[in-house]
């Protein structure tokens, strides 16, 4: 059966209010105290996965370097928020592995937000989404 342009749009309309409700989940989880933290980083910093929600803030060029308390079975995010006056750069420890075997860019515009997700599979590594541009 061959949807209508209605209710294509009306799908189009839950689709983003799903996204809308699931990106506020998110920000309750990063500010509750057993969610994470609010993790800003410098240079590079090092997310403990016995918190495994974090919000980082990129003050400066920054590494996501490898974690401590990795748990194989975990999942979890870290909220990227690009800087307000210049854009900065991320890079990512070996641990965080990505499908195209390359890591993504972070979004580039002005207080832009990225996501990513990731699900740890072994003690040294976690498949990673990473989801640009979410605001």
């Amino acid at each position: 059966m061959v949807a209508s342009v209605s209710q294509r749009v009306a799908l189009v309309d839950k689709l983003g209010l799903i996204t809308r409700e699931w990106f506020r989940l998110i920000d309750e989880l990063v500010t509750d105290a057993n969610g994470g933290g609010l993790f800003t980083l410098d240079v590079t910093g090092t997310v403990d996965l016995s918190k495994r929600n974090w919000a980082l803030e990129l003050t400066a060029n920054a590494t996501i370097a490898n974690p401590t308390n990795a748990k194989v079975g975990q999942t979890g995010f870290i909220r990227i928020t690009q800087n307000d006056t210049s854009a900065k750069t991320l890079a990512f420890g070996t641990f965080w592995q990505f499908a195209s075997g390359t890591p993504p860019t972070v979004s580039a515009g002005l207080s832009a937000i990225d996501v990513l997700v990731y699900h740890v599979i072994a003690t040294d590594a976690a498949a990673c989404t990473y989801i640009k541009g979410v605001s």
